[in-house]
């Protein structure tokens, strides 16, 4: 594995606000609000879904776009970011949004 392809998407809706690819560690603030309890890990086999809310999902999103513009986040290079923020932002707090990570390999 190289690494992650990662989509955010309304799980009610299934509109994709966005994805972007990341190394082995780009999953990492994932398993963070999963430790925290902000998070729910669905699946896994080559990909993983995670369950978040829109309030503890936008967030994290403003702090890697934020880091993308430089190809890199907290836990590694980051490339291909694209995301809709004013769509993700106009969700509801409460909305559930997935996760969905691939193994980018």
């Amino acid at each position: 594995m190289l690494g992650w392809e990662i989509h955010i998407i309304n799980n009610n809706t299934k509109v994709e606000y966005g994805d972007w690819l990341g190394r082995l560690g780009a999953t990492k603030w994932i398993d963070r609000l999963v430790d925290a309890g902000k998070a729910e890990k669905i699946y896994q086999v080559a990909s993983s879904y995670y369950l978040i809310k829109a309030k503890d999902l936008i967030p994290e999103i403003a702090l890697i776009e934020a880091n993308a513009k430089n190809g890199v986040i907290k836990d590694g290079w980051i490339s291909d970011f694209v995301m809709d923020s004013n769509a993700l932002n106009e969700c509801a707090l409460d909305d559930v949004i997935v996760v969905q990570t691939y193994d980018a390999s």
